[in-house]
């Protein structure tokens, strides 16, 4: 039984961490957005269609 115990606790431990990475990840993500630009200057995206070169 203590086997099956430790073996739980780890994973919930792992799964815990994991979420709280994940929280972190976006709080870095959303906090990096456009909010605090300066006037007059122009955002660029992530990601945007493009034509192909050739």
């Amino acid at each position: 039984m203590p086997d099956l115990l430790r073996s739980v606790v780890r994973l919930v431990r792992r799964g815990v961490v994991f979420e709280l990475r994940l929280c972190r990840s976006l709080f870095r993500w959303v906090a990096r957005r456009t909010h605090g630009l300066a006037p007059g200057v122009e955002p660029f995206g992530y990601a945007r269609a493009v034509t192909p070169q050739g």
